[in-house]
């Protein structure tokens, strides 16, 4: 994901909320859009900062085990890409 830092945040914070409504949300709609808001993450290219930001910030721990699952994800997706010059 590129972008400055505070859109990174941002766009953290929006998945925190996703998850956090996909978990425990009991409200079908909400369940839905934030299914498909986490869709749209797992989707994106080089999720590295974006998940660092996640982890680090362990706001969720639903929030963090998907996003570790997005890294993982985006590693075996992109291996080819990714080489040593690559900063996590």
């Amino acid at each position: 994901m590129n972008g400055n830092t505070s859109d990174i945040v941002y766009k953290a914070q929006i998945f925190e909320e996703a998850c956090n409504d996909f978990s425990e949300s009991i409200d079908k709609m909400k369940r839905e859009r934030a299914d498909h808001l986490l869709q749209q993450f797992q989707q994106q290219q080089q999720p590295y900062e974006f998940c660092r930001i996640v982890l680090e910030r362990k706001a969720n721990t639903y929030a963090c085990f998907m996003s570790a699952n997005i890294l993982r994800k985006g590693i075996v997706r992109e291996w080819s890409v990714v080489n040593d010059s690559t900063s996590f």
